[in-house]
């Protein structure tokens, strides 16, 4: 699940920042070798992914 850049512009802590850094860092290394593989870049959500509604939530996201 990737971190919003909305999320580290808004009151994102120090951790959250380097953590959006971080996954910056691994996504651009992801895209040079691995992204024909990637089948979906989904967003970070507040809550965990877990049952029906939430899976269908995750489909109709545009991430």
């Amino acid at each position: 699940m990737v971190i919003s850049e909305d999320i580290v512009k808004g009151k994102a802590t120090e951790y959250m920042i380097n953590k959006y850094k971080e996954q910056q860092n691994y996504f651009s290394i992801i895209k040079r070798d691995l992204w024909p593989l990637v089948r979906a870049v989904i967003p970070l959500f507040p809550t965990e992914i877990v049952g029906i509604d939430m899976i269908a939530k995750v489909g109709r996201c545009n991430g």
